[in-house]
């Protein structure tokens, strides 16, 4: 047991165990705060790292059997989800002693057919000989709805072949080996290439499909869906308050009206912000948003109506 000598307990003064408690209370708070900074700076890291991880779309085949093949970078150079387009850069690098020389010259020219369509609508780029390769663009039409937002999702294929010619000569079909690099921020950026397949025209041609699918990354659905649940908050807001003037018998409050007004415009702000926002009309729309315009505005024309039909307090008639 303590024994009390005066007022002091043990020999310590109570008035001063009082500032080292509050010490304690703020060491320990002050240490809360620190781990939860250092938590929350160590989950959103992991978050942007799998972000970016997912952004980045790329594979790389192995080289085919074979002496010689014609190397084909292609990379996503534009994309515009709203117009339902891509381009594609492809730089086309020969490989092989049966096709360039010491120097990395062709020996022979080569002619690149792109399929652009399944319909047959091609485009050619020949390489001449003497060349050490091209680059070359092809812009191809998305197949998707953007009116999906954050579940749409966009495809699209392109068709390659390679021939090697010389005057006198049958073309020689040449193999392709693809290398793919597609990266754009808020997107997740697929493509698969598929076997050797005969050409749709000749029959014997060997033709390369490359597939690309386009969708939004995991990151961008998660904030689409959480921003959702948010609408839906203020949704619940705006009634509870409205519910509460028309039939629980509060005060209607000129502010109200006001707050209600702002909130209306900074809907449009708020959904405009999200990460790759297509215009109006999107699942993300119809499932919040254009009900919170609605509820806010239900909730305007209400409290004025409130407002005008109920009779001012008969202290404030005293007063004016």
């Amino acid at each position: 047991m303590a024994r009390r000598t005066g007022r002091t307990v043990d020999g310590i003064d109570p008035e001063r165990r009082v500032p080292v408690k509050r010490l304690g209370l703020v060491v320990t708070i002050v240490a809360l705060v620190i781990a939860a900074a250092i938590g929350l700076v160590v989950t959103m890291g992991a978050i942007h790292d799998k972000s970016v991880a997912s952004d980045v779309g790329a594979f790389s085949e192995p080289v085919p059997v074979g002496d010689y093949y014609l190397e084909v970078l292609v990379k996503i150079v534009a994309l515009d989800l709203n117009k339902e387009t891509v381009g594609l850069q492809l730089e086309c690098i020969p490989k092989g002693d049966a096709l360039v020389d010491d120097g990395g010259h062709l020996k022979r020219a080569l002619v690149l057919t792109l399929g652009v369509s399944a319909a047959g609508t091609e485009q050619k780029k020949t390489i001449p000989s003497g060349d050490t390769g091209a680059i070359t663009t092809a812009y191809l039409d998305l197949d998707g709805n953007v009116e999906e937002y954050p579940g749409d999702r966009h495809t699209t294929s392109l068709w390659l072949s390679a021939t090697r010619q010389a005057q006198g000569l049958d073309p020689d079909p040449i193999p392709i080996r693809l290398q793919t690099y597609g990266a754009w921020p808020g997107l997740d950026i697929d493509s698969t290439a598929s076997d050797w397949a005969p050409d749709w025209h000749s029959g014997w041609n060997p033709m390369r499909q490359l597939d690309i699918a386009v969708t939004r990354s995991h990151a961008t659905t998660m904030v689409v869906y959480f921003s959702v649940a948010l609408t839906w908050i203020l949704i619940a807001s705006v009634v509870g308050m409205t519910l509460a003037v028309v039939f629980g018998g509060r005060k209607t409050e000129i502010a109200m009206v006001a707050f209600f007004t702002t909130l209306l415009f900074a809907l449009t702000a708020f959904r405009n912000a999200l990460p790759g926002a297509p215009p109006m009309g999107t699942s993300s729309d119809y499932l919040a948003f254009f009900w919170g315009y609605a509820a806010a505005i239900v909730a305007i024309g209400v409290l004025s109506a409130v407002w005008l039909w109920r009779r001012p307090p008969k202290d404030e008639h005293k007063s004016g």
